[in-house]
């Protein structure tokens, strides 16, 4: 994954189209990394250094969001429902 940090909503909205749209993934903020696993071979879907990583920048997204006041896990549900209505 090419973003390596969280620091503005932008990022945010980034982060969530990555997940969505270059890696497929079913997102959700509140399912943790670990969890997300292929359906046909139930092997999961990231590695350790990957559910580390990308489980950081879901944390950076929800310090950022507490320290300007937004509401992150409602930003990133609208985010990834334009994804899907397009």
């Amino acid at each position: 994954m090419k973003l390596t940090s969280i620091n503005s909503i932008e990022d945010v909205k980034q982060f969530v189209h990555i997940l969505m749209e270059e890696e497929s993934l079913n997102f959700h903020p509140d399912t943790p990394f670990e969890d997300y696993i292929y359906y046909e071979t139930k092997e999961p879907a990231y590695t350790k250094e990957q559910i580390e990583h990308r489980n950081n920048l879901l944390n950076q997204a929800f310090e950022l969001g507490s320290r300007i006041g937004v509401d992150t896990h409602e930003l990133m549900c609208e985010e990834g429902t334009e994804i899907l209505e397009l």
